[in-house]
């Protein structure tokens, strides 16, 4: 049986427990604030932008929003890289 696929922002709720100071996540997780579900929750959330190439290029590449969304980039990738080999690796 194929298993169900969900968008992130609809499963944020069963990941968070409603005591966390802060929540990082990738762009699929930009509208969890407006879930009625989170409303309420003080915690600081991060999420990525979700920018097209051209428009991250519009950044400056000196701006605290680029810096910002490099930031991000780099602890998303390395906590997805050792997902992507188990995913390689055992199929």
């Amino acid at each position: 049986m194929p298993q169900r696929m969900f968008a992130d922002v609809t499963q944020a709720g069963r990941l968070l427990h409603g005591a966390e100071q802060q929540a990082h996540g990738d762009a699929g997780y930009q509208r969890v604030g407006k879930r009625a579900e989170h409303e309420g929750r003080q915690a600081d959330r991060q999420a990525a932008l979700r920018l097209r190439p051209g428009q991250r290029r519009q950044l400056a590449a000196d701006s605290a929003a680029a810096r910002a969304e490099r930031r991000k980039a780099a602890a998303r990738a390395k906590a997805e890289h050792p997902f992507l080999y188990v995913k390689r690796r055992f199929g």
